[in-house]
């Protein structure tokens, strides 16, 4: 699933991580856009760690 959210005035796509179907949820990576040339484009992508 991603789920979008405005953080620190950027937009981010957030999206979980999992190792199997059936659970094993290990955190979610974060994937900041900053709008360019009429268009977002990814500007960073972090790992968070669940903990």
């Amino acid at each position: 699933m991603i789920r979008f959210e405005v953080i620190d005035n950027q937009l981010t796509a957030i999206i979980g991580a999992q190792i199997s179907p059936v659970g094993g949820y290990i955190g979610s990576f974060h994937i900041t856009y900053q709008f360019e040339n009429g268009m977002y484009e990814g500007t960073k992508i972090e790992f968070v760690h669940s903990d």
